[in-house]
C-alpha cells in the first residue's frame, strides 16, 4: 500500500466566512487541495502556502492555474469554452490543459485533426465547434440581409406614403375642376 502514489489536484471551493445580517451564512472562494491514494483514501482541505510551494505539488498547481485562467479568459478573445454547453467537463479540462480556451481555438484544432496529438473525443468536439462557427457565419449573413431588406421596406413605405399624398391632392384638384366645369 505504501508504494501507491498520491494523486494531487487543486480545485476551487468555498469556505464559510460567517453569518450575514439576515442570519444566512456567507462564503468566500478558496483553493482546496485533494490528496488521493486509491482505492479508498481521499483527503480534501484548504490549500496552504506550503502546499502551493511544495515541489511535489508544483505541476498540479500549474495545471490548476492554467484551468482557472482558461475559465476566466475574456470573451473578447472568442467564445469561452467554459460557457459552451456542448462540451463536457472532462473535454473542457482536456482542452484547458492544452491551452485551448475558446470555441474558435477549438475549431482550428479540427483542421489539424489527428496530427495534433489530441484525444479523439476532443477532435470530435472540435468538429462540432467548427460546424457551430460555420453556422454562425451563415446566421450573420442572413441577419445582414434581413437588415438590408428592412431598410428597403422602410424606404418603399415612405415612397408609398408620398405617392398617396400626391394622389389625394390630385383627386382634390380634379374634384375642384369638375365642380367648376359643372357650374
Amino acid at each position: 500500500m505504501a508504494d501507491t502514489p498520491t494523486l494531487v489536484r487543486f480545485i476551487t471551493g468555498w469556505e464559510e466566512a460567517g453569518v450575514s445580517d439576515d442570519g444566512m451564512p456567507t462564503f468566500h472562494e478558496v483553493t482546496k487541495i485533494v490528496l488521493s491514494r486509491p482505492p479508498y483514501l481521499e483527503v480534501m482541505r484548504v490549500a496552504s502556502e506550503d502546499d502551493i510551494a511544495n515541489p511535489d505539488y508544483r505541476e498540479a498547481y500549474k495545471l490548476f492555474e492554467k484551468e482557472q485562467a482558461g475559465l476566466k479568459k475574456s470573451a473578447a478573445d472568442g467564445y469561452p469554452l467554459a460557457l459552451w454547453p456542448a462540451i463536457s467537463p472532462s473535454d473542457l479540462q482536456s482542452c484547458l490543459i492544452r491551452d485551448i480556451t475558446t470555441v474558435e481555438e477549438l475549431a482550428k484544432l479540427a483542421l489539424r485533426g489527428a496530427q495534433s496529438g489530441v484525444p479523439p473525443q476532443v477532435i470530435e468536439i472540435a468538429k462540432r465547434a467548427k460546424r457551430m462557427i460555420e453556422l454562425q457565419k451563415e446566421t450573420g449573413r442572413h441577419e445582414a440581409r434581413i437588415t438590408e431588406l428592412e431598410g428597403q421596406i422602410g424606404a418603399l413605405r415612405e415612397q408609398n406614403n408620398e405617392f398617396r399624398a400626391k394622389i389625394e391632392s390630385q383627386q382634390t384638384l380634379i374634384g375642384t375642376l369638375q365642380a367648376r366645369a359643372a357650374a
